[in-house]
């Protein structure tokens, strides 16, 4: 069955942007789902940091709504390609910086802006159910509310691992290729996570076009040793190592067992 999309801008009047503090904080959001009689489970996705894709750039989106699960993908604005109304620019590295100088926090910026992202995910999560309970809207009752999947790329994928709110009960969290910055005590560890990464350090090397050598070796040097020591640590933790894997693949051609596997962990965990 062919998901059905739609997209929609959300200004969250509650969060000044930290990119331009004379604005509200905007994203673009964009849903792909079904049209079925009963609501299916929701997967949350957050793209790479990259000036030239977005949620849309990724064909595992329609492909596993395809499958049965609303797929939500957020624009991170300033971290994508620019939004279809207020156009701001790629600009994270510089901005990010900035405002880490200005406002003395000591962490690095992509920290930072993790959280900034966790918030985007918090508001469209907050805009999709008041969606899904309104009548007269088209997502009316397409969504089930106690089965939601948080999932990302590159620093999405970080920001899905490090996803916390008590409002919504996440059911599964999938890292593809992503660093983890959180601190172990950040993470809940009771949901499942799989976690889905290349390396030149795995036992069997599957050659893959277009790799990303200068990625791969510094995802091997300061940030694969913390992912392998957090699986050790949570029982909770699925990961799949796949040796010289491109960083790009995730949206550029990707290989359907790594789809089938993405949703076989979600048809386990979301109970579908």
């Amino acid at each position: 069955m062919d998901s059905k999309f739609l997209e929609f801008q959300l200004i969250d009047t509650n969060r000044v942007d930290l990119y331009d503090r004379k604005k509200y904080r905007t994203i673009d959001v964009h849903i792909w789902y079904l049209n079925v009689s009963k609501p299916c489970p929701i997967v949350i996705f957050s793209h790479a940091l990259g000036e030239d894709i977005n949620g849309k750039s990724y064909d595992l989106c329609p492909n596993i709504s395809n499958q049965g699960y609303v797929v939500v993908s957020i624009s991170h604005t300033y971290a994508c390609k620019p939004l279809t109304d207020c156009h701001p620019p790629y600009s994270i590295p510089l901005s990010g910086f900035h405002y880490n100088s200005i406002d003395k926090d000591p962490r690095n910026f992509y920290e930072i802006e993790i959280d900034v992202w966790i918030d985007d995910i918090n508001i469209a999560l907050v805009e999709c159910l008041k969606r899904n309970d309104d009548t007269s809207n088209i997502l009316y009752n397409k969504i089930d509310f106690t089965k939601i999947g948080i999932m990302g790329h590159s620093l999405g994928g970080s920001t899905a691992i490090s996803f916390r709110n008590t409002q919504f009960n996440i059911k599964a969290i999938i890292n593809l290729d992503g660093p983890i910055f959180s601190k172990p005590d950040e993470i809940n560890n009771n949901i499942p996570i799989l976690i889905i990464i290349g390396s030149s350090k795995c036992e069997t090397t599957i050659m893959l076009e277009e790799f990303d050598s200068m990625w791969r070796k510094i995802f091997d040097m300061y940030w694969l040793p913390d992912i392998e020591k957090f699986k050790k640590q949570n029982s909770n933790v699925t990961m799949v190592n796949i040796g010289f894997l491109s960083h790009k693949i995730f949206y550029l051609n990707m290989p359907n067992w790594i789809l089938l596997e993405i949703i076989n962990f979600l048809d386990t965990n979301l109970n579908h």
